[in-house]
């Protein structure tokens, strides 16, 4: 997700995880079978739309498969 602005913005539009679907497959040029599909995302700490959203893909009765990945991921300091 840090290279790639493109798929950071994606998240920066929605926290709804249809919707993301429906854009990571149009940038991506093809439809994501969510059964037979492993979403792996890595530098996740760049936006933190993604991490909202993960809370979404979690509720969602859809069975997604998601791996997350962030070498800088930690707590925020109060």
């Amino acid at each position: 997700m840090e290279k790639d602005k493109e798929v950071r913005e994606i998240f920066e539009k929605t926290i709804d995880e249809e919707k993301i679907l429906e854009e990571l497959e149009l940038y991506i040029g093809k439809k994501i079978d969510i059964e037979n599909t492993l979403l792996f995302f890595d530098e996740v700490q760049v936006s933190e739309n993604f991490i909202v959203s993960l809370k979404y893909f979690n509720e969602s009765k859809m069975p997604y498969k998601i791996v997350c990945a962030g070498s800088l991921l930690r707590g925020k300091n109060k």
